[in-house]
């Protein structure tokens, strides 16, 4: 008997926090998961339909125009209409300060670590490094397009990649989640989604 409770207890010890540690086993984003039918998404999805084709959903995203100063879009990507990525987009239309851009960039990017956890790689990629160790003008940087950050999420069956850059036209902040499954390249290479153009972005509703 004192031998079976001390198994017990070395057993406790040795697994202390594994209930608050296990996770799902699949991937979820909005309650949705990789594999779903078009239709189904469409059904289930609230916000406004921006635009339709054969492989994708895009849809106009709420925003606290106090917040965010872009209009937040939401791109569903599938292959043989099965639900194989997700892109969540924001476009420029009004310049609320460079740095303004990287503070809503990390906040994204802790947002994502609170659900899926620490970033398997974070990837600041220089041209020029004047202010690399002046965080509070990586702003500036960005502007000058001297500055992109990649963040990247290798999960067991999802890719998820989070980035901000200027374009020449409007800074951007991109998240893009796929399913492995559809993944040909690289592990941490995300394929773009079919997007309306950049220049059709000032036209959207309000």
């Amino acid at each position: 008997m004192i031998r079976s409770v001390i198994f017990l207890v070395l057993l406790v010890l040795a697994f202390p926090a594994f209930a608050q540690e296990a996770k799902p086993a699949f991937f979820t984003y909005r309650d949705l998961i990789w594999g779903l039918p078009k239709e189904e998404v469409k059904n289930f999805e609230k916000e406004k339909l921006y635009k339709e084709d054969e492989v994708s959903l895009t849809y106009l995203l709420p925003r606290d125009k106090e917040k965010i100063p872009t209009k937040p879009m939401l791109t569903y990507g599938f292959i043989n209409n099965q639900l194989s990525s997700v892109r969540h987009e924001y476009f420029e239309l009004h310049n609320p300060g460079s740095q303004g851009i990287i503070d809503l960039f990390f906040r994204e990017e802790d947002a994502l670590v609170k659900s899926y956890g620490e970033p398997t790689k974070r990837d600041l990629q220089w041209k020029d490094r004047t202010y690399e160790k002046f965080p509070q003008f990586w702003g500036r940087s960005l502007y000058s397009r001297d500055l992109r950050i990649v963040t990247s999420w290798d999960l067991p069956d999802t890719v998820i990649e989070l980035q901000t850059f200027h374009d020449k036209l409007y800074y951007q902040i991109i998240l893009t989640m796929a399913d492995k499954k559809h993944i040909k390249s690289e592990p941490m290479s995300v394929p773009k989604i079919a997007l309306p153009e950049s220049e059709n972005v000032e036209n959207l509703p309000k």
